[in-house]
């Protein structure tokens, strides 16, 4: 059985609101052309034919929609990089994701932040997240490098624990030439 989200209990409320507006300005009409004894149950099935019927066709496409488009999972990592020297997301810095695995560190992907600075999805589509440590590299360096400029990290290693609860890590870098900050954030 599928079970609603917040959207759709907001949507319901919505059309039973609607509903009621629709039901006052019909039976104003319908005053306003001489029928001035309106009876009130007739305006409640009214109302509630609107609401049952416009509530049907919610579920049953949402219902549809569900079973034609399986969930697919997210990717448990991404990361964002912004300049803090121009105060604007950073594209075409190569980050490295490795595994500690037997006291080594072994490469699982690597990709460039794209125009917004972004990697929404640096996880091996392939594998499967597993508790243990972790780090990303950002390669700083040839970024500078390329825009001309001089820097004091070449590379920034992000060590971190991933548990494997399914939760999504995102690490944002804040980035200068001669500094740097980060944060698990959301």
């Amino acid at each position: 059985m599928r079970s609603f989200d917040d959207s759709t209990h907001l949507t319901l409320f919505l059309i039973s609101e609607i509903s009621h507006l629709v039901v006052s300005i019909f039976i104003l009409l319908l005053q306003n052309l001489g029928l001035q004894h309106i009876h009130l149950l007739n305006m409640d099935i009214l109302m509630k034919t609107l609401f049952t019927s416009a509530s049907a066709i919610l579920i049953a496409t949402s219902l549809s929609a569900g079973a034609a488009q399986p969930a697919a999972p997210k990717n448990p990592l991404s990361v964002h990089v912004l300049n803090l020297q121009t105060g604007s997301p950073t594209a075409g810095i190569e980050v490295e994701l490795d595994q500690k695995q037997n006291n080594n560190w072994v490469k699982l992907a690597s990709g460039k932040t794209d125009s917004n600075g972004r990697i929404s999805a640096l996880f091996p589509e392939d594998k499967t997240a597993s508790a243990g440590s972790y780090r990303v590299v950002f390669k700083t360096g040839d970024y500078y490098k390329m825009n001309n400029q001089k820097t004091f990290f070449p590379e920034i290693p992000v060590e971190f624990n991933m548990e494997s609860n399914g939760e999504h890590y995102h690490i944002p870098l804040l980035l200068s030439p001669f500094g740097y900050s980060t944060y698990r954030g959301n």
